[in-house]
């Protein structure tokens, strides 16, 4: 790895001597010795829990961010690292991740055997980078047993406001040996005799405790002390053991600690504090802590010493309590270890008979009941190959070694388990053999990993030979220059492409300048630049190059690679590699010389799409446009620069408009589908409808590249669209409307059919009857009655015909005057009479005569109350009753009309004034009739100012029509036509020319005239009409319409183009049966003064015809 800068050495990082010169914080004694105790608590409990109690304690008297231990391993390619197996504080998720020795502090630290401080270390030591928290300051410190390295323990301070200072240091040296102790006792795997008896191995643990221990029997005399202890006193093991104490310490001390030593050989436990004067003269303040022993008779055998030297610290406490805690752990060595661990942990007697058994061990083995297991032979639990491993461990404890082995073996419930087992002796005070310890630890987890780990070593050792095969397929080449004794090996794709020998150059490899000489000389210093500064800045090296191959072929080559050094910065590696980028090349080349192709092609493309009026755009995928024709910019009123990579929202479409517009984008492109969309935008231009196209552009494997886009202006074709869909709902409604009416024409023609032929067949049946002669004068006298009643009924059927026609065109004619409601309900009344008493309906009228006349139409108003009686006698059975009142409501005057009669179903009753209409078909075969007198009705009223409504309870319940009439002086509605009323009708001295195809037509025409005194000039024909004009000019025409050859309207048109002396303006009167609104229009268009319709009443046509010649005089008078 390389460092990040050439300027950044280990001596600029290193800043131990600063501790001695900051200022010390104020220590907690009391938690130190609190802690320290607890750690001496801990010591026989497992490694890992003493650990992880260990680093908290050091982070919070440290008050650090970070505290851990590292254990010191070595993997099994031999390299050497450390585990970081307790951490706690800011990097606790690191715990157990692994670092290299050599590129870490705690390796820098181990090998200097001594306290560190570090500041900013990742400066140096790169790999911290990759932490999270930044290393503001770390104090490393050496964990060694026997000069045999173990680990470090370390704090680390995340922030400028945590710095450490001497006093840190101090109580890390404090800390670290019992890291020390829990590292060796975890490296040593928690051997029995380390806890059970005095011995070498017990010496290795206890020596780094930082107190002083002694076995003291009965007698007085030493029988084991520590190497601190024996330190203390200036002394060698050889001297004090078997020494007494008295003889050791001297009288003055003796006789300070006899009262101690007596009460603990009593068999209680002594704990004190004093200041005792050593024979070299000095004076310390201890703590120390007597434990006794008992024999198994139950009598002291003796007395455990941890003493503690506290004279260093205030007021003595933490040596005192650390001692304290460190003698009681000595001594509860025996029992804690075995019952806290969670190995398997079994005493055995030296045939392998299991004595005793932890719990751990009960626990792992699953056993319930611990009888099921004591005293039975230990080695005959394992099997085969494991069993004859198990008489070896036990064999070679038995001669004093330690005995270890790996084996299977599972529960008593049938788990399977692997072990790996040691079996330890446990000697007595004379050193000999007396039983044996095995603690197995359960390894099942392991072997599975060791397992997995067999596993991927072969699937890497596949995948090397794969990945050879891959590069050599490939053309990928790789190399590693040993840069020290300048030698370069590489692959053998490698060899072959720069020419050499490729067992030399796989192997012992070449010298560098071997292969530079290969590149291109234009390259070639290019090339030794790059990799010289490589070297010196520690950065990626990347060149590209051409060489010469044997062949004599150019070829481009790709060069990366990365400078590798060692712990003091030293460049010791180069590794690399290089890839074949000719092909590349070749195809920049080509891609360069399409761009430029490609370039002219949109420039040709740009000049295109700015000369059409559509706007053509393209979107990247996240719907900001790349391209816009000057079209679109136009609208936008912004340039290319200005558009490009904006998107909707941000060229200040509206809100809703734009997040749809980058909705479809994105639906194109998730779609992988083109889509048309339309919408509307209000520009400086007004407010336009446009048609979006999006289609997606796909690279080469497939996937969607961006989106291209045109928009047409379709405002025109939008409105063209509209204008065209409104004349097709027209034209729907106009066709719907016409089947209707059509439907009701067919329906009204049947009916009409019906209604006229009903009164022609007595007409003609009388009118047969009279011709034979055979009737007396009363019988004549009813068929005349009869012949005249249905010819009335026919031309009332005529004239409703017509009314309607009127009705519907808003022509209708009223004459106005004072009218007596009174009046005009009697006479309706008394019209209807008949009709009534002839089914014995009785009609019963309730008229208010003192109500004020209303201004209207005599005859029509008459009209509406006779329709209404009418229908309702007509729709009312017999014996039935009909009731019609009259009375004033406000300024109106109310009449209404109610009947016992059929009455209305309620989804008639809306239409129930409309023309034509009637119930059903059933009432049209029953009662007869058009459907016309209710739609007369209506509009009669409507054109008097007032209004009419029907109501019925339902089928079967009557009906009740209301008519309401103002009885103000208001216009009517309707246009008025005040016809004049003339005193008399003679025609004495008129000359009339009457024009009509029919014979009995011109024949009834002409004498009516006559009988007025009138002369008469009868034609039968356009032609004689003219002939007739020709020879003298009547005062008069009256000509039909309807006529073979040549109609009235044309004969009109013939007669205007005469000159007036022979006739072009005689007055004309057209009389004919068309009679319908549109025909009168026509006629007075062709040159006609008046249009009667037949059938017309002689005194009717008299009274046209004296009109017409009093106003033509009038006319001629005035002028």
């Amino acid at each position: 790895m390389s460092k990040t800068s050439s300027s950044v050495s280990l001596e600029d990082i290193l800043i131990t001597e600063a501790l001695a010169q900051r200022s010390l914080r104020a220590a907690n004694l009391e938690a130190e010795t609190q802690a320290l105790h607890t750690l001496a608590q801990q010591l026989a409990a497992q490694s890992q829990t003493m650990l992880r109690t260990l680093v908290t304690v050091a982070r919070d008297l440290c008050q650090a961010g970070t505290a851990g231990v590292s254990l010191l391993e070595v993997t099994a390619e031999g390299e050497e690292v450390f585990r970081w197996i307790a951490v706690t504080g800011a990097l606790a998720d690191h715990e157990g991740e692994i670092l290299p020795k050599s590129l870490c502090p705690c390796g820098v630290c181990l090998d200097h055997k001594a306290p560190q401080l570090y500041t900013y270390p990742e400066r140096y030591f790169t790999h911290l980078h990759s932490f999270q928290h930044p290393f503001v300051e770390e104090l490393v410190l050496p964990l060694r047993v026997n000069d045999q390295p173990l680990g470090t323990l370390w704090v680390l301070s995340h922030t400028e406001q945590q710095r450490f200072d001497w006093g840190d240091q101090r109580l890390m040296t404090s800390l670290a040996g019992f890291a020390a102790a829990a590292l060796q006792s975890l490296s040593l795997y928690q051997k029995a005799e380390a806890s059970l008896l005095p011995g070498t191995e017990l010496r290795s643990i206890t020596n780094v405790i930082p107190a002083s221990i002694a076995f003291v029997d009965s007698e007085q005399r030493y029988r084991f002390t520590t190497q601190k202890y024996e330190e203390w006193f200036g002394g060698f093991v050889t001297n004090l053991c078997g020494k007494a104490i008295q003889e050791v310490l001297g009288e003055t001390v003796y006789a300070t600690l006899r009262p101690y030593v007596e009460q603990v050989l009593t068999g209680e436990q002594v704990t004190f504090e004093r200041e005792v004067l050593l024979q070299d003269g000095r004076i310390r303040h201890v703590e120390a802590t007597y434990v006794p022993q008992f024999a198994a008779s139950g009598s002291v055998e003796g007395f455990v010493a941890l003493i503690s030297d506290i004279s260093e610290q205030q007021n003595a406490l933490r040596g005192r309590r650390q001692a304290e805690e460190a003698l009681r752990e000595s001594e509860e060595l025996k029992q804690s270890i075995l019952e806290s661990s969670k190995d398997c942990i079994k005493v055995l007697a030296l045939t392998s008979e299991i004595l005793y058994i932890s719990k751990g061990g009960l626990c792992l083995l699953e056993i319930d009941d611990p009888s099921s297991i004591l005293n039975t032979i230990w080695v005959d639990r394992w099997q085969g190959e494991d069993h004859e491993k198990a008489k070896a461990a036990i064999a070679a404890a038995k001669m004093g070694n330690t005995g270890q082995f790996q084996g299977y073996l599972p529960t008593a419930k049938g788990t399977p388990k692997w072990w790996d087992t040691i079996v330890t002796p446990v000697r007595d005070a004379a050193g000999q053999v007396v039983q044996l310890v095995a603690i197995s630890r359960d390894i099942t987890e392991a072997k599975r990993a060791e397992a997995e780990r067999q596993r991927a070593e072969t699937a890497l050792r596949e995948a090397h030979v794969q990945l050879e095969s891959a590069l050599a397929a490939g053309a990928i080449y790789i190399w590693r220059w040993n840069i020290p004794v300048d030698r370069v090996v590489v692959n053998g794709a490698f060899a072959y492409l720069f020419g050499v020998d490729p067992d030399v150059a796989t192997t012992e490899g070449l010298p560098l300048e071997f292969f530079v000489q290969s590149i291109h000389e234009e390259d070639r210093p290019r090339v030794s630049a790059a990799i010289q500064q490589a070297i010196e800045t520690g950065r990626e090296y990347a060149a590209e190059y051409r060489i010469q191959t044997t062949c004599g072929e150019e070829r481009w080559l790709r060069a990366r690679g990365r400078v590798e050094y060692d712990a003091t910065g030293k460049p010791i590696s180069f590794p690399g590699a290089l890839i074949d980028i000719t092909d590349r090349k070749q195809a920049e080349e080509s891609l360069k010389q399409l761009s430029t192709e490609l370039e002219q092609q949109l420039q040709k493309f740009d000049a295109v799409a700015s000369s059409v009026p559509d706007f053509i755009y393209t979107f990247d995928l996240s719907g900001r446009f790349t391209y816009a024709n000057q079209p679109l910019l136009d609208l936008w009123q912004k340039t290319l620069y200005q558009a490009v990579g904006k998107n909707f929202f941000e060229l200040d479409y509206p809100t809703e408009l734009a997040a749809r517009l980058q909705k479809k984008i994105q639906d194109v492109i998730a779609t992988r589908q083109p889509l048309k969309d339309e919408s509307s935008y209000t520009t400086a231009f007004g407010t336009r409808a446009y048609e979006d196209i999006f289609v997606p552009i796909f690279n080469p494997d497939g996937t969607v590249q961006a989106v291209a886009g045109t928009t047409r202006d379709i405002t025109d074709r939008k409105q063209i669209e509209i204008e065209r869909e409104q004349i097709l709902q027209r034209e729907q409604a106009a066709r719907e409307a016409a089947e209707r009416v059509n439907q009701i024409k067919d329906e009204f023609l049947a009916v009409l059919s019906h209604e006229l032929r009903s009164p022609l067949n007595p007409i003609l049946g009388w009118v047969q009857m009279i011709r034979r002669g055979n009737l007396d004068a009363a019988k004549t006298e009813k068929a005349w009655t009869t012949i005249e009643r249905n010819a009335r009924l026919q031309a009332q059927l005529v004239d409703d015909l017509l009314d309607v026609s009127r009705i519907l065109q808003g022509k209708l004619s009223l004459n106005v005057g004072q009218v007596s409601l009174a009046a005009t309900v009697r006479a309706a009344i008394e019209t209807v009479q008949l009709a009534a008493q002839a089914k014995s309906i009785e009609i019963e009228a309730t008229l208010d005569t003192k109500i004020p006349s209303v201004l209207g139409d005599s005859t029509r108003l008459q009209q509406v109350i006779w329709n209404l009686l009418s229908n309702a006698v007509k729709f009312t059975p017999e014996a039935g009753r009909v009731t019609v009142r009259l009375e004033q409501l406000d300024h109106h005057a109310q009449i209404k009309v109610s009947d016992t009669g059929v009455g209305i179903h309620p989804s008639f009753l809306p239409c129930v004034f409309d023309c034509f209409q009637q119930a059903d078909s059933a009432t049209t075969r029953r009662f007869g009739g058009l459907g016309l007198g209710l739609a007369i009705v209506r509009q009669i009223v409507e054109a008097h100012g007032g209004t009419v409504s029907a109501d019925s309870p339902g089928e079967g319940q009557g009906a009740t029509f209301t008519v309401r009439l103002p009885l103000t002086s208001a216009q009517p509605t309707a246009e008025l036509d005040r016809q004049p009323l003339e005193d008399s009708f003679d025609l004495q001295g008129t000359q009339i020319l009457v024009v009509d195809n029919e014979p009995d037509a011109l024949e009834f025409a002409a004498f009516v005239l006559e009988q007025a005194g009138a002369e008469v000039l009868p034609a039968t024909s356009a032609n004689e009409a003219l002939a007739l004009l020709s020879q003298s000019t009547p005062d008069v025409l009256l000509s039909d319409i309807g006529m073979p050859d040549t109609d009235g309207y044309t004969l009109m048109r013939l007669v205007r183009s005469l000159p007036p002396d022979r006739g072009g303006q005689v007055p004309a009167i057209a009389l004919t049966a068309y009679a319908a609104e549109i025909d009168h229009q026509q006629a007075l268009r062709a040159g006609f003064q008046r249009h009667v319709a037949k059938p017309v009443e002689p005194e009717a046509l008299i009274r046209t015809v004296a009109t017409l010649v009093q106003q033509q005089q009038q006319q001629n008078g005035q002028h």
